[in-house]
């Protein structure tokens, strides 16, 4: 007989919006998704440079500033989408 591992950690869900590709309904979509189907506990943390239009769920951090260069080139060249 098989049971069932129930997880005695939450997991993080990271996800990261910058720029004008993807909005908040995107975030906002993909949170209430991982919310629908995700079977185990979890939290959604979104790290942004603009939080306005988030759900009130979903955690939010700033980008740090150590990535506003990478490689010598902006953050804008260096993490293209």
């Amino acid at each position: 007989m098989s049971r069932v591992h129930e997880p005695s950690e939450q997991l993080t869900v990271v996800l990261w919006k910058w720029g004008e590709k993807y909005s908040a309904h995107h975030v906002n979509a993909l949170s209430r998704s991982l919310k629908l189907h995700l079977r185990i506990p979890h939290q959604v943390v979104c790290l942004t440079d603009n939080t306005e239009g988030l759900d009130p769920d979903i955690s939010t951090l700033p980008i740090p500033c150590e990535l506003g260069r990478v490689h010598g080139r902006s953050r804008e060249r260096a993490l293209r989408r």
